[in-house]
């Protein structure tokens, strides 16, 4: 009986090393692993900080501006102002009605170039003319 007990403890000690044995590579494996994802984050958060600031070098106003002064022929782009915008008066929205939402617009709104109409669902506005020193200063601006 001793030695059937002896023989058991025998085994259950190999067992139990066994265990000890494949759990401490898998913890190292997992601890590889999470390494590696640690790796990833800090380049990928290197990499939005990267772009953080080359989207803020493209965005800079003075760049902005000087491209909208070149651009001025084909995209006809001027500074907004506040005679640009149409009143809220102006705003045809819908009747209520059973299957109607009350206080929406019939179609999306659409705005159009300067000098032409804002339209705004089905109705159109008339159009408010930009200053005229606006469009003359950028227009003579097409030689350079």
């Amino acid at each position: 009986m001793r030695v059937l007990m002896h023989l058991l403890a025998i085994l259950a000690v190999m067992g139990f090393a066994w265990w000890a044995y494949g759990e401490n590579y898998r913890t190292r494996a997992v601890r590889e692993e999470v390494a590696r994802l640690e790796n990833r984050i800090a380049g990928t958060r290197e990499e939005i900080a990267q772009l953080r600031a080359e989207w803020a070098f493209l965005n800079r106003p003075d760049r902005l501006r000087a491209l909208v002064d070149l651009n001025f022929p084909f995209l006809g782009l001027v500074s907004p102002r506040a005679d640009a915008f149409a009143p809220p008066s102006a705003i045809p929205f819908r009747e209520e009605g059973p299957d109607r939402r009350p206080g929406r617009p019939e179609e999306p709104v659409f705005v159009s170039g300067p000098g032409r109409p804002l339209l705004i669902g089905r109705g159109s506005l008339p159009p408010r003319n930009l200053p005229q020193d606006d469009i003359a200063d950028r227009q003579g601006e097409k030689g350079r």
